[in-house]
Order: structure tokens, then sequence, then C-alpha cells
């Protein structure tokens, strides 16, 4: 089989792409100048000093574009904390990541930050999930009830990390601006 490059598979993203069944999206306006933004987003290594849901970031690779690490996360539930693994690639106002080791719960799982122009004080970002459930252990641990569908479990909880993750970097640049 031979492939062809063409500007239509440039643009495709992890967001756009047509290999995940899920997605969610939520957006802030972080009030900070898009380049400040995104040299937080992209210096991974300074984020145990800044988020306080991250614990520890075991940067393994970085040549300015792709990035590789692991990053130890505290539970928001008084479990254990969480190691994860990331392969990033990032371009200018626009990081994706996939985690070639998700939860049990996700048997793939990747997504994006978007960065463009908010308000005219801020940065506008956009964390995008994309993901692929491993249905017999996602409804294991997200079973259909009252708290809604296996799928839609999942999707708040991969909300509510990026809602976490944006608020943590309104915080950031708020405390900065003061």
């Amino acid at each position: 089989m031979k492939i062809e490059s063409t500007d239509m598979n440039l643009r495709i993203t992890a967001d756009t792409s047509s290999v995940f069944d899920h997605q969610c999206t939520e957006v802030a306006v972080i009030a900070a100048p898009r380049a400040a933004v995104y040299q937080a987003l992209f210096d991974v290594w300074d984020w145990p000093k800044r988020l306080p849901h991250v614990a520890q970031i075991d940067l393994q690779y970085n040549d300015g574009q792709y990035q590789e690490f692991m990053m130890t996360v505290e539970s928001d539930a008084g479990h254990a904390p969480l190691c994860v693994r990331s392969i990033r690639n990032c371009r200018p106002d626009i990081i994706e990541f996939f985690q070639p080791q998700p939860p049990a719960f996700l048997a793939h799982h990747a997504g994006v930050w978007r960065l463009s122009d908010g308000d005219s004080d801020g940065t506008r970002v956009e964390v995008t999930h994309v993901w692929n459930l491993a249905p017999e252990v996602a409804a294991e641990i997200y079973p259909p009830g009252a708290a809604g569908s296996t799928e839609d479990q999942v999707t708040a909880v991969l909300a509510g990390h990026s809602r976490v993750a944006l608020q943590g970097w309104q915080r950031v640049f708020a405390e900065q601006g003061r």
C-alpha cells in the first residue's frame, strides 16, 4: 500500500482523526499572551512547581518539538498517585499528545491543546481529549447506572481532568499578574 502525503494529511490531528470513537472539549481564557501560555505548557519540567496536582515530571526526551515524559499526578479521590507516560508533538499554538499506555479503561487516549486569541487580555485555550474505550474494563470501573452510561462517566472524568488543568493554568497566570 502506498501512502501519499497531501496538505490534507498534514492538517489531521488527533481530534480530527477518524480512529477515535469518543471526544470531549473544554475551553478557558487565560489572562496572558499566547506566547507565555504556550511556553508554560511546553516547559513540562516546571509543572510540579506550578501545578499542585503534578507531583513529578521525568523528562525522557525533548528536541524542541517532540517530547516524551513520565508524569506523576496526585489522585483526586485519595488513591495512590498515578504515573502517566505522555508523548507530545509541540508546534506553535498546538500541542498534540498521546498515551501509549493509557489507563486500563481506555484502549487508546490522545488529545490536543489549541491556543488562539481570546479577549483583549488573554489567550483562548481549548483542550480536547479523544479515546477508545476498553469496553469490559470501562464497564467494570464505570458501570452504567444512576451516574450515567459508561461512556458518559468516562467523558465526565476526562472533561474534569481538562477543567482542573485549565483552572490550574488560570491560577498560575493570575498569580503572576499580581
